[in-house]
């Protein structure tokens, strides 16, 4: 069990997330009570102000796992680390318990805001729970295996960015639109690079999409197994 939360004990690692998520918080109820004050927002127009802004936790994650997953290298302390008493397999094993247990955090504060906003619902908690599960997975899952290679929290943050974020959805969505191709666009829409926020952003994952993200994920941490059992640290 140790070796499970052992990243997640690491001075500071809850610490980025909360304050991120504690100021976008603040930013999300200043600019709702002056919608009020002062614009006389009807509570539809409110609600969407809302979900408009919780689309920031993307970004949020992204930082977060680049700045977490990348500590050790930039630290130069990835010598100590995986040559300890812990296998390399059991500290890449807590890096995925932890960028999963940032997802929660991220999830706990979405569920509450929407409940805050938008009352509860079972189904809506439930499926919030698997997506962000899912995205954090196979994001993070992503950004191990770019910062086992870069050993640069930046240079991986952009990457992470690039072949995830609007970069890569306006390329995608432009070849989209661009194609008669339905086999193309299929191809397009079954990209790993295309399902992550564009899944997350609607709420939820199909069960095609999740298999797809699940399976990114999985082949990614396999090929960081390699990697990081290879390298000469």
């Amino acid at each position: 069990m140790k070796v499970l939360t052992l990243d997640m004990k690491m001075k500071g690692f809850f610490k980025g997330t909360i304050i991120s998520l504690s100021m976008l918080l603040g930013f999300l109820l200043v600019g709702i009570e002056g919608e009020i004050l002062f614009l006389n927002y009807p509570k539809a127009a409110i609600k969407g102000t809302a979900v408009a802004l919780l689309s920031l936790l993307p970004y949020i994650i992204l930082v977060t796992l680049s700045v977490s997953l990348t500590r050790e290298f930039e630290n130069k302390t990835d010598k100590t680390i995986f040559t300890g008493i812990f296998t390399r397999t059991e500290i890449i094993i807590s890096k995925l318990m932890s960028f999963v247990a940032t997802g929660l955090v991220c999830c706990v504060f979405y569920i509450v805001v929407s409940i805050i906003f938008g009352g509860f619902s079972f189904k809506g908690t439930v499926n919030s729970v698997m997506t962000f599960t899912i995205y954090t997975f196979a994001l993070g899952s992503f950004t191990l295996l770019v910062s086992a290679i870069t050993s640069n929290g930046i240079i991986t943050g952009l990457i992470i960015y690039a072949l995830h974020f609007d970069l890569s959805l306006a390329v995608l969505g432009q070849a989209m639109a661009s194609t008669k191709s339905l086999f193309v666009k299929r191809a397009i829409e079954n990209l790993p690079f295309f399902i992550a926020n564009t899944g997350f952003k609607a709420g939820m994952y199909t069960f095609q999409q999740a298999f797809v993200m699940i399976l990114y994920g999985v082949l990614a941490l396999i090929i960081t197994f390699v990697i990081i059992n290879k390298k000469n640290i």
